[in-house]
This record gives C-alpha cells, structure tokens and sequence, in this order.
C-alpha cells in the first residue's frame, strides 16, 4: 500500500547508507526535543500567558511575532558556528533552550510576571533561530540535493505531528471545568524540558560530512563554481544582495508574502485569545466531559489545526520542491497566502456581525487550515530554497540574509497589524512630552483587505521572477 510504503520511508532502515547515520541521529532528536518545543509554540504561549499570566494584545503580538523577528539574531548565530563544529554548536543552543522554558515553568502565575514570562520565551525563541541556522548547513553537507527536500521533510512532519497532538494532550490537563490546578502548568513544562535532554544529547554526537573542509572554507571563503575554489575573499551579504540579482528579487518578493503571513497570523492569534479571555472561566465547547474549555479550544484554533494541516501537506510539498526550482515552487504554494487571507477576512467580520460563537469558531478554523497548508511548503521553502541561489559554502551566509529580512520584517509586520486591528489609547502626554495622541479604535476586519493585497503582490511578484529564472528543474542550483 503506498501508505505504508511512504510510512517506512521514515525507518533509518530504508535510508541509504550514505546518509542512515544523520537521519537516525536527528529522528532522535527531533523525537524528544519537540516535547518542550510545543510548549514554547506561539499559539500555545498567547493561550497560557492570556488566561494564566494576564498577557494583553500588544503582548500577544509579542510572542506571536518573536519567532518571526527572532531570526534578526541570525548572522550572529551564523558568525558564531562559523568554523566551529556545528552539531556541538547546536547541542549548546538547545541546552541553554531548555534552561530557558525551564525558567518559563518557575514562573509564579500572576500578572505581574508577565513581561518576565514573555522575555523569557523571546529569548528561548532566538536560541531556535541559532539552531534553525546552523542545521541548515548540516543538512547541505550531509543529504543530497536530488532527495534532501524528502528527508528533511520527513523530520519536519514527524516534529509538525508532535505539535499537533502535545497541545491537545496539554489542553487536557489544563481542564477549568474538571478543576485545573495551575501547578498542573509547572509540571508540564518541567517534564517537557527534560524529555529534551535526549535530544540535545542526540545532535552533539552527530557528525557532519566533510566537516574539516566546511570549517577551513568558512574560514577562508572563495568564490567558485560549485566545488571547484577559486581565490580567496571575503563575501558579505550587502555583497551578495548587489550580485546576486535573482535572490535580491527573490527576497523582495518574499517580503511581500512575509508581511502579509506574520501580520494575518498575528491579528487572527490576538483575535482568538481575547475570545477566549472575553468566555466564562469555567466555559465548555460540548459536555464537559471531553475536556473541551476555553484551553483545548485556544490550542486547537492558534496551533493543533495548523500544524495538523502542515503534516499532511509536507509529503506533498516536499516531493514538488525536489523537482523544481525555489521561484517555480513559490508561483503555485503562494496560492495559500491569497487563500489564509480571505477566509480570514470573512471569519473576523462574521464574529464583528454577532454571528454565534459556534459558527465564528468554524469560520477562524478555516484560514487556520489554510495557515497550515501555507507553513506546510513554507517551513522547506523557507530552509532550504535559498540552496538553489547559493554555492555550498556560502549557504549559511545565504540562509542568515534570508532569516535576517524575516527577523526586520518580524519586527515591523505582526505590531503594525495588532495596530491596525485594534488601534490604541489615546494619552495626554505622550513620553511625558506633553503631546496628546487621541484614541484610534483601528480598522477592525478590514487589516485582512491590506494583507491580501500584499499577498497577491507578493504571488505575482514570484511568477514574473519565475519566468526570468525558468525553474522547471532543480538542476539548475547550485549543490
């Protein structure tokens, strides 16, 4: 059965010996270290730090965007693994990770630590981006282009179906209706760091292909044609961005498409928090019973359906994306942009035209499901599609200029759409300057209008680039 054929695809046992090692190595991994990294999801911590530390809006925009522009500390974490060894570089990020969502558990539940409770997780957030940096390069040195989107896509769908089902089983615990006990927080998380250990464990034993010679390159870059060196240099981003004609337009677009999926994504997370905080304490969806409160909702809706739908479009993703340049790939996945941002659209404005809170619930699940097919092909695009711009030993500085511009439009576009959504106070002394800044009660619904036209902007901008590139195979990049 092609099911179960495509199950057993993820046994070490049916890779081939060239890359069985790694992949068994990082299956372990991604196996344990996912325990605490669903705890520190986004959508998970807007649910807890609303309903147990009191976290505003502007907070939730907070957690929500520190993913985002979490990856600005990318060059840093790029100039640190540079020759250095990467698996142990990235053995030490996730332990101090750990320390941190260890910290997170600590936290009294009150609202006075809530700006505590979302420094710590934004910390804990740039420790991921070092490690989504540095695994970036082990992933080119250690898997072949011709099959690398499938094995890293099979990593990737055994860690997004971990997500998917750790919040459900934490929704439970955190039952209000069966009398939740807030120290209930304390323990799951606690167990959750140390389910972590293994994986930290896992990755610094890991070893990574012709490692020496990587390091030596990093530290003496060249310019080249593919393996072949040519005289030594110094190549910085601003370099590339002014060479490399096709990634700058590459990035340009993705901006477009960026701002448009942080902002959306952020706005809809806000918006289903403060229904939630708005509900009864004690408040059901069905008998009480199933454990269905205000949690298991919250992380159905901001995560459980969203990474539900990126396992099942992963396979599919990742099977398209080995056959066809980045820029061909992106022309038809940035069809799940323009969709996530008119279904939400119509989910935020039924709930602004009193619709009843069932049919609301099942409008917002809609663009959550498109949210997951659109992080589906993101998450490989976004890791691995800069390959196809990059020679080998340059992928690293590729991937910190593509993380960086996600970190400054992380920075800009999850804040600016809260803004639009909500609008703010006003203040008679603004800075204690003296100035007045009256109230703005935002646009409501109508933010989605703006991030779908980013979104078409962005779609397009792709097709023309496309036409320029002729991406119909993944020959054309560099390996």
């Amino acid at each position: 059965m092609p099911l179960l054929d495509y199950l057993r695809g993820f046994a070490p046992q049916s890779q081939s010996a060239f890359v069985r090692r790694s992949y068994t190595r990082e299956l372990v991994g991604e196996l344990s270290f996912t325990f605490p990294l669903a705890m520190v999801q986004a959508g998970v911590i807007s649910v807890i730090g609303t309903l147990l530390f009191g976290v505003g809006p502007m907070g939730v925009a907070t957690i929500t965007a520190a993913p985002m522009f979490a990856n600005a500390t990318s060059t840093l974490w790029a100039k640190l693994a540079k020759g250095r060894r990467k698996a142990i570089t990235i053995a030490v990020l996730q332990a101090m990770f750990l320390a941190l969502v260890a910290v997170l558990a600590l936290l009294p539940t009150r609202p006075s630590n809530a700006a505590l409770f979302v420094g710590c997780y934004v910390l804990a957030r740039c420790l991921i981006a070092g490690v989504i940096t540095v695994r970036t390069v082990i992933w080119r040195a250690n898997y072949p282009r011709h099959s690398r989107s499938r094995i890293t896509g099979r990593l990737m769908l055994m860690n997004t179906c971990m997500l998917a089902v750790l919040p459900v089983v934490a929704g439970y615990f955190f039952n209000e209706e069966k009398g939740f006990d807030p120290r209930l927080y304390l323990a799951v998380y606690l167990a959750a760091a140390l389910a972590g250990v293994l994986g930290v464990v896992s990755y610094a034993g890991l070893r990574v292909r012709r490692e020496r010679v990587l390091r030596k390159e990093e530290r003496e870059p060249t310019i080249g044609s593919g393996d072949t060196p040519g005289p030594p240099v110094r190549i910085s981003a601003l370099h590339i961005l002014l060479t490399d004609h096709h990634f700058r337009s590459y990035m340009v677009w993705q901006f477009f498409a960026g701002v448009a999926t942080m902002a959306g994504n952020t706005v809809m997370i806000a918006f289903i928090t403060q229904l939630l905080a708005d509900l009864p304490e004690k408040w059901t969806l069905g008998p009480a019973s199933l454990g269905i409160g205000r949690y298991m909702v919250g992380f159905a809706l901001t995560e459980v359906a969203v990474q539900l739908f990126v396992a099942l479009s992963i396979p599919f993703w990742a099977h398209y994306l080995d056959k066809v340049h980045v820029t061909r790939f992106r022309t038809r996945h940035g069809l799940t942009w323009i969709f996530t941002q008119s279904t939400a659209f119509v989910g935020v404005f039924a709930a602004a035209q009193g619709t009843a809170l069932q049919w609301v619930l099942l409008l917002i699940l809609i663009p959550r499901i498109g949210q997951g097919l659109l992080f589906g092909g993101g998450r490989l695009a976004w890791q691995l599609g800069h390959h196809d711009f990059a020679d080998r030993h340059l992928a690293a500085t590729y991937m910190a200029i593509h993380q960086t511009l996600t970190g400054v439009r992380g920075f800009l576009a999850p804040f600016l759409g809260v803004i639009l959504y909500a609008g703010w106070h006003g203040s008679d002394n603004l800075l204690g300057l003296g100035l007045a800044l009256p109230a703005w009660q935002g646009i409501g619904y109508w933010v989605f209008a703006i991030t779908l036209a980013c979104a078409i902007i962005g779609w397009l901008g792709f097709v023309m680039l496309d036409k320029k590139v002729g991406g119909d195979g993944a020959a054309q990049a560099h390996d």
